[in-house]
């Protein structure tokens, strides 16, 4: 029975770290720039718009969700072909030229 109970709790530690329990960097709002950037496949704010307006009446439980499947999203669109997209997440450097730059064309 205890061998069975530290099993269970080797899983949810696994389970919670390939989750991506880890703090992602810089403001939502520049998460979202740079998931619409990609999307749209320009850096053009105009272009960019109408993402910004239609992904902002999306709801999540926190920014810290947010700013998490914003990058998945990004993840997906932008990851090299030699990295899978569980390693494009959980890597700290990757983010888009927003967040990195701390702002649109900074």
């Amino acid at each position: 029975m205890r061998l069975t109970s530290i099993f269970c709790l080797m899983l949810v530690a696994w389970f919670s770290a390939s989750a991506g329990d880890f703090p992602v960097p810089g403001p939502r709002v520049r998460w979202q720039a740079d998931y619409c950037m990609y999307k749209v496949g320009s850096d053009d704010i105009v272009a960019v718009d109408p993402c910004m307006r239609r992904d902002g009446k999306r709801r999540y439980r926190n920014d810290c969700e947010a700013k998490k499947y914003y990058k998945r999203q990004i993840c997906r669109m932008a990851r090299e072909p030699e990295q899978s997209e569980e390693q494009c997440v959980a890597d700290p450097s990757f983010m888009g030229p927003t967040v990195r730059n701390g702002g649109v064309g900074g």
